[in-house]
Parts: C-alpha cells; structure tokens; sequence
C-alpha cells in the first residue's frame, strides 16, 4: 500500500515524559508521540515477517522479496553499509619526513555516538605532543600526564615501557615539562593554550572539562577516569617509541581487524541523536516561553513531532546524513533479482 500510495512505511516513535518545576511535580508519565522511524521491511516490526509464502502472495508481495530496504514516499531505499576506521583502537602510523620520520598514534576515541581524535606525534630526538580537540600545537606528553594526575616520573616510564632502550627517549619530553610540577600547574598550562585571556580560575576549569568530557572519553567522562587515561596514554606512547625503534611494525590501515562496517543500527543511531537534541533546543524555548506566565501544562502541546520527521525524512528521502555524509541512502536496484541482492549487500 505504501509503494503504491506513495507514504512512507513507518512506525510511531512514544515517550513517556514528566515536567517538574523547582522540584514539584507538575505532569507526569503523559505518552507523548515524538515522531516517526522508518520500518525495515521483513524485520521484526514488519507484518510480511510472519506470513507463508501463500499469504504473502496472495497480498501481492513476491514471496522471494528479500527486504531489508525501506519504503520512504513511495521509493523503496537501501541504506548501504559504510566502512570505517575501527574506534577505541591505537594505530601506530609512520610518514616519511625529509630527514626524519614522524610516528604518529592515532585512536579514534568514541563512547554512546560521541567521537573525539587524539593524536600523540613524536619525531626522533624531539619531544612527544598530544593533540586532541582543537589544539593545534599540541600539548607536551608529560604536562598531559601531570594534568591527569601522574606526577611520580618513575610512574611516567615504568608505565610506557620497561625496555631502557624505549625509556630513554622520553628524555626530551621530560626536559620540555621542567618547571611543572603538579597537576594544578599542568592544568594551568592547559587552560592558558584552550581559553586564553579568561580569568585564570576559568582557564582550568576549562582544561578540567576538556580532559574529562573530550579527552579519550571511551575512557569515562568523570574526573575519576583520569588516571585511567594517564596509564592508556603512556600505553599509548610506549606502542609509539617501540615502533619509531623498529620493534613494533606500523599499524596497517586497509586490514580488516582495524575497520568496522556501519549498518542501519549505527547510522539511524547517528540520525537519531541529532534529531532528538534538536527536540530537545525546541521544547526547552517552548517551555521557557510559557513557564512565564503560569498556564495549566499537558505536555504534548510543546512537543512538535515534526522536527524529527522533517530531519530524519529528509535524511532518508536525500541520502545526505547529518556530519556531511552524502548517498547513505540509494534507490533500490529492481533491474533483477540478483541486481537487487547486490544492491542490498553493497559496502
């Protein structure tokens, strides 16, 4: 009916919300319908999953139909398996320089949908930078451990490696941190490169922000984690000397065990994320407008299920994912049957 109607074969999304101000309860538990998601047709929410071949032709459906494609204004689309760099995991890169290569670590940090890059680079005879977020200079190694609350040195090379051969290059990046100390100078040093010309208590809480909510956040998010960080950065380190010493080979980054396939799940997960915290910005204005003036509330009245329709419709209907992806979605290949298996097998 939708591929003939031109409708979109989708199921209502509900939440159960509650409103308090300063602590009273004002509604609570109201089902509120908060838009729509697209059904995958033959999955488990889909009807066609559970009929005979009979039953399924007898509807009109081509019992060897395989699904798995979604029914969006009457269009059948595919979204198409995307392939990407594994996150959480370190790769050791090497570029050839014009004297000297540069080794790199690279993990591409990501917790709950939220990514954030760290970068440690390191050149023979120089010190170690960590680069994460928007700080371009980088941050010296050993201020970033005494940020994250390593101070003892011996703490610093015992935790990169036991191999004095790999210890000794971190002499360099000892001598660059001389004169800091303690966690309290180190986050100073921090604040003054990511909020320069603010007050100086805003400086750290700052740099406390950024370690705890960007820096290797698969790590945690709470000032309790960062010692945590501090023992996988210097992990991190000794993969990186131990490879600029030829011990270790760089990490190879077309082999499979670095890469993920992203399917549906992660990509309307993506999708999704964007169009609830833009429900969110909206019913926040919304509700500030009226708390002013003191009117009975039933929360459905603020909730406008059109922008996470407009967003996520938008997004299938164009294939243009939110974070500048374009063609996730493409029209279903019908030339034949096997133009269409491949079509839904694609990466």
């Amino acid at each position: 009916e939708c591929r003939l109607r031109n409708l979109s074969y989708v199921a209502p999304i509900y939440i159960r919300m509650s409103l308090s101000v300063d602590g009273k309860p004002i509604v609570s538990n109201e089902r509120v319908y908060v838009g729509d998601i697209p059904v995958l047709v033959k999955s488990q929410l889909c009807p066609l999953r559970r009929m005979t071949p009979e039953e399924l032709m007898s509807i009109g459906e081509d019992p060897m139909d395989p699904g798995g494609h979604f029914i969006i204004n009457g269009s059948e689309r595919v979204i198409v398996a995307i392939e990407d760099l594994a996150p959480n995991r370190v790769l050791i890169t090497m570029k050839e320089g014009d004297k000297t290569p540069q080794f790199s670590a690279v993990i591409l940090s990501s917790s709950y949908g939220r990514q954030s890059k760290v970068e440690i680079t390191y050149k023979s005879g120089s010190p170690i930078r960590v680069f994460f977020s928007r700080i371009y200079k980088g941050i010296p190694l050993i201020i970033m451990l005494r940020a994250l609350g390593m101070t003892k040195d011996s703490d610093i090379v015992n935790f990169v490696s036991n191999r004095p051969d790999v210890q000794e290059l971190l002499a360099p990046s000892f001598l660059e941190a001389e004169g800091v100390e303690t966690p309290q100078d180190a986050l100073k040093y921090i604040g003054n490169r990511v909020a320069f010309g603010y007050a100086e208590e805003y400086r750290v809480q700052r740099a406390e922000q950024m370690i705890d909510n960007i820096f290797l956040l698969h790590i945690g998010t709470t000032s309790d984690s960062r010692y945590k960080k501090a023992i996988f950065l210097c992990d991190m380190v000794g993969k990186l000397l131990e490879a600029s010493l030829g011990i270790r080979k760089p990490s190879d980054k077309d082999h499979y065990g670095n890469k993920r396939l992203k399917l549906e799940a992660p990509l309307l997960m993506e999708l999704y994320r964007m169009a609830f915290m833009k429900l969110i910005r909206d019913i926040k204005y919304q509700l500030e407008r009226i708390i002013a003036t003191r009117q009975p509330i039933s929360i459905s009245t603020f909730v406008r299920p059109g922008i996470v329709n407009d967003l996520v419709m938008h997004a299938f209907s164009t294939g243009n994912w939110p974070g500048g992806r374009v063609g996730v979605t493409q029209l279903l290949n019908r030339t034949n049957y096997l133009a269409t298996i491949g079509h839904l097998r694609r990466v």
